[in-house]
């Protein structure tokens, strides 16, 4: 392990990773705020010879957010054996800070790591939980055969009426479904409040609704497509 100089713009983000956890917005805005305050924050971890981020893809987005590709900043250099032991790292730095890992996150974290290897009784250890709550996550996944009849086991929301397996396209379609809160009754609600000034105006509200702002004209502008057919 070292430590060393690289421009943001060099760094590499690793989309398995952020497929795993998702860059949360809300978390960016903030660091960006406690970056403008002062806030020192732990370095990014990246992989020796690759620059691919091990740990620190949140604070990467805000320091290029507010500083720009060609900033430079302190990362720490680590040389991992196997994709294993990189999740690994990765889920000891999340536990330790930064924005918490909430339970899909857990879940598919640990679905991961058991397609690489890993033991019950290791991941009981990493996330600091009995054997048998990682024994009720991997209860709530499926078997999925991708390309060439690849089989891989991922994730499924609650209450899912579990498979034995599933095609990839029939599990694309399980992770588009909203099995919470309908999104028109979402609107309604978003609408109201803003009817009555009840969101303040932060950094992290404006980042957000811009975001949505965005997603709503690509949607509008998908159902445009449809209507004209």
């Amino acid at each position: 392990m070292k430590t060393q100089k690289i421009k943001l713009g060099d760094l590499v983000f690793d989309e398995r990773l952020i497929k795993l956890r998702p860059i949360n917005i809300f978390f960016v805005s903030q660091y960006r705020q406690a970056y403008r305050g002062g806030h020192i924050f732990p370095p990014i971890i990246v992989e020796e010879n690759t620059n691919r981020i091990a740990s620190g893809n949140h604070r990467a987005t805000a320091m290029i957010g507010e500083y720009g590709l060609d900033y430079e900043v302190k990362v720490i250099v680590k040389k991992y054996a196997s994709k294993k032991a990189l999740l690994e790292d990765f889920v000891k730095e999340n536990i330790r800070h930064g924005c918490p890992i909430d339970g899909i996150t857990k879940k598919r974290l640990s679905i991961a790591l058991i397609n690489e290897g890993a033991s019950l009784e290791e991941l009981a250890v990493l996330f600091g939980v009995p054997v048998k709550r990682i024994i009720q996550m991997g209860e709530q996944t499926v078997v999925v055969i991708g390309v060439n009849g690849k089989h891989e086991i991922l994730p499924v929301k609650k209450n899912f009426d579990t498979l034995a397996e599933l095609t990839k396209s029939q599990y694309d379609e399980h992770c588009k479904r909203d099995l919470g809160i309908p999104p028109a009754h979402l609107a309604e609600q978003l609408l109201r409040w803003f009817r009555n000034d009840w969101i303040g105006r932060t950094d992290e509200h404006l980042a957000i609704m811009g975001e949505l702002h965005e997603a709503i004209g690509r949607f509008l502008v998908e159902d445009v497509k449809v209507a004209q057919g």
